[in-house]
């Protein structure tokens, strides 16, 4: 079972190896079939050990309205986290910031419109595979929502005290919402942990 001392870890690269030797090589190898070990976790699933310096990116978009949070129940289709509920979001595109990809990600989840405001933070995502930015966004029309069902299966604005009740949560969001959101979803998300 993962505990919290896999959170960020990376194997480091090998040093350019100069001359042949018949050990040298075998390590050289054995480094090489690191990346396809695969460590299981009946809570988060698969995490691939890596040997990259930095995860991939992906990003969140933290949408907020009248003391609310939007928040998604993941399509139970999808391959990441089915069914699970959690921010809107995903994988960045190559050569997007994390707010430009906040926003496209709201667009093609939600139709919704809006403009990054601020980068919250990043934690990791629930395999620990990715680095995720917490992104808040604002939107023009909030209740103008169209979530798309081969991507979402459920939209909500929630409080502080709905947001503790939403099962299945993402693991990762409690803490994410106690870190990035403020006294009163950190103490909603705290008396969820007890």
């Amino acid at each position: 079972v993962l505990d919290e001392s896999f959170a960020g870890f990376d194997l480091p690269t090998l040093p350019v190896l100069r001359g042949r030797h018949q050990e040298l090589e075998r390590l050289a190898r054995k480094h090489h079939h690191l990346q396809a070990i695969q460590v299981q976790d009946p809570q988060r699933g698969s995490y691939r050990l890596s040997r990259q310096f930095h995860r991939p990116k992906g990003t969140l978009a933290v949408v907020r309205d009248n003391g609310r949070v939007l928040m998604i129940r993941r399509a139970d289709g999808l391959k990441r986290a089915p069914g699970f509920w959690g921010l809107p979001g995903g994988v960045l595109e190559r050569g997007e910031t994390p707010s430009q990809g906040a926003v496209r990600e709201l667009h093609e989840e939600l139709n919704l419109s809006g403009h990054a405001v601020q980068v919250l933070g990043t934690s990791p995502s629930m395999t620990r595979e990715y680095e995720l930015f917490w992104v808040e966004v604002t939107v023009e029309q909030p209740d103008a929502l169209q979530p798309r069902p081969e991507e979402v299966a459920e939209a909500r604005w929630v409080t502080p005290e709905e947001f503790v009740a939403l099962e299945p949560l993402i693991p990762g969001a409690v803490e994410g919402f106690r870190q990035f959101l403020g006294p009163q979803w950190a103490a909603a998300s705290g008396r969820r942990a007890r």
